[in-house]
């Protein structure tokens, strides 16, 4: 089991430092700027998103922080996450904002939705049901057993 894990492992990361060495020498870029360097600015990005959730970011202000240009940290970014930028932040919203209502029973959907980083709680109550299936307020209800979660 696990050593079949390490080794699938090393063969995803040797594919992507190889992909990634062998686009930068056939296209003139620097060769500093390999797999390792480009990982690690990805993970700033996840990490920064995750603690800082309720922050306005788009595409643009992350690339910006990181040293890339928009287009050429969404493609960065989805190569080693498997999804977009915002697509991976509005799930690190859903899942803390679902954590709050689950710790903090009685919390007001509008505080929730703020720290959540929306600026609306409509907009926060659609955004909940889209990843869900249900609204907040029956997210809610079915925690004080009136009703057994559903996914």
């Amino acid at each position: 089991g696990a050593s079949a894990f390490v080794n699938a492992l090393m063969n995803l990361m040797l594919t992507h430092f190889l992909r990634d060495s062998f686009a930068q020498l056939t296209l003139g870029g620097p060769v500093e700027k390999l797999w390792f360097t480009k990982t690690r600015r990805v993970g700033a990005a996840l990490r920064m998103m995750k603690m800082h959730p309720e922050k306005n970011w788009t595409v643009e202000s992350l690339a910006r922080e990181l040293g890339y240009s928009r287009s050429s940290f969404a493609d960065l970014f989805r190569s080693h996450a498997g999804i977009g930028p915002m697509e991976y932040l509005a799930k690190i919203r859903m899942e803390m904002a679902a954590g709050l209502l689950r710790s903090t029973p009685g919390l007001s959907i509008h505080l929730v939705a703020r720290r959540a980083g929306y600026g609306s709680a409509a907009s926060f109550s659609r955004a909940f049901k889209a990843h869900h299936g249900v609204s907040p307020r029956t997210f809610c209800e079915r925690l004080e057993g009136k009703g057994a979660p559903r996914r």
